[in-house]
């Protein structure tokens, strides 16, 4: 009698990185430098205070969305490739939690966009100099935008960025509608040298834009960095949980409990907070969500049941040269998963060569394998009449604070443990597909 063998394994290997600009694989992401935005690349119908929502003028990139710009020419309206400065002033208002995607600029006035306008609610204010505006948006606390610039030596007709972070004294971090790659740009008064294309361009900032909203304020955990982690902790010391990932004398963080030295708790995520210091996610007796400081406690248990395959099927009874529908999904509970792959090794076991892969990034807590890049991108009916072994993978980064397990990382920042899940589906081809017993 046919039957399929499943086994799930899963496998561990440690990878120790450096990670002052690390971020985690994802549709989100955030800037690595001050006031560390988070930027949202994955569709969104709304916004939030401190995430600034990405908006592609180029139709043919992956994020670029078109609920976001109107559904035809109308007006001044003759597409978005045209449109940097009403997708930047989209993204800067997003950052202060106001909702205008570029469809909304532009129906408002007959196709034009309008800079100096109080969108939502907020003031629009305009400057000579980059630094001004720079110095709102770092200290504001959430109510100032983030500057968007205008390059005249950009291209023939000029073009718009935004200004998300600022990497050292003149140089910023530049967010782009037209390549969404984050990029450097080194300005000293008005000069401002970056590079676009492999090509250096030495330019000059004619226009600074920003909005203000009194209303607005960013939540600290956003401007904190998000590392997956799913462990056991254990306090080494008498010590607060907090309501923030942070000391309670900063950004309104109150003290929940303090609890003994050996107290042991379940982490599902971590926070690099604003001052470098490292926090773990964790519920307190009373069930409320607080923070415990990494340097008083160390890791004692990694829990990798987190990611795991369901309802995958092996080819079975499937004539040699015919097709297979990929199926099942790769899930997990806490952490983004970072990547899945699928790939075909020759003879039994998942040592030999192999005869046929594709993997994808996923950047989500579920991935459904049917209809996926990696179904469209294997073809069974491609495989010769033989021996194979088929496998599915689906792998999430998890992080450990700087004081893992009590001892400090080399690089003194954290630490990345991988969790891998893999289902190994046996079966062979000769004439026609079928299970191994």
């Amino acid at each position: 009698m046919m039957k399929r063998t499943v086994s799930l394994l899963l496998a561990l290997a440690m990878l120790l990185v450096c990670v002052p600009g690390f971020q985690s694989v994802s549709a989100a992401t955030q800037s690595a430098y001050a006031p560390y935005a988070n930027i949202e690349y994955g569709y969104s119908g709304t916004v939030k205070c401190g995430t600034v929502r990405y908006v592609s003028q180029v139709s043919s990139d992956s994020y670029f969305y078109p609920s976001y710009w109107p559904t035809g020419n109308f007006g001044y309206y003759v597409g978005p490739q045209v449109e940097c400065g009403t997708a930047s002033i989209s993204m800067a208002l997003s950052y202060i939690g106001i909702n205008k995607t570029a469809k909304d600029i532009l129906e408002a006035n007959n196709g034009a966009t309008m800079f100096a306008y109080g969108w939502g609610g907020s003031t629009y204010y305009s400057y000579s100099s980059l630094s001004t505006a720079v110095s709102n948006y770092l200290n504001g606390n959430g109510k100032y935008s983030p500057p968007v610039i205008h390059l005249p030596g950009y291209s023939a007709a000029g073009h718009y960025v935004v200004v998300v972070g600022q990497i050292s004294s003149g140089v910023y971090q530049i967010l782009d509608p037209w390549q969404r790659a984050l990029t450097k740009m080194t300005v000293s008064g008005s000069s401002a040298t970056y590079s676009t294309y492999g090509s250096t361009i030495y330019d000059t900032i004619d226009q600074v834009h920003q909005w203000y909203d009194a209303s607005a304020t960013v939540d600290y955990i956003s401007a904190c960095t998000d590392y997956a982690s799913y462990c056991k902790v254990q306090s080494t010391q008498s010590t607060p949980i907090n309501s923030q990932p942070c000391s309670v004398d900063s950004n309104g963080s109150v003290t929940l409990e303090t609890v003994p030295a050996g107290t042991t708790f379940t982490a599902v995520g971590m926070y690099k907070n604003t001052f470098g210091n490292y926090w773990y996610k964790v519920t307190t007796s009373g069930g409320k969500t607080g923070y415990l400081y990494g340097g008083h406690s160390k890791v004692v248990e990694l829990l990798h049941s987190d990611v795991k395959i369901s309802g995958a099927t092996a080819p079975n009874g499937q004539v040699s040269g015919t097709g297979f529908v990929v199926n099942g999904t790769i899930s997990s509970t806490y952490s983004d998963i970072s990547s899945a792959a699928l790939y075909v090794c020759n003879g039994f076991g998942t040592n030999g060569t192999v005869a046929m892969s594709a993997s994808d990034t996923v950047g989500g807590k579920s991935y459904t394998l049917r209809s996926s890049n990696i179904d469209g991108n294997t073809r069974f009916s491609s495989l010769a009449t033989g021996n194979y072994t088929y496998v599915t993978t689906g792998i999430i980064p998890y992080s450990l604070g700087k004081y893992c397990e009590g001892k400090a990382a080399a690089s003194g920042d954290a630490q990345q443990v991988f969790a891998q899940a893999t289902a190994v589906y046996g079966y062979y081809a000769k004439g026609y597909f079928a299970s191994i017993a």
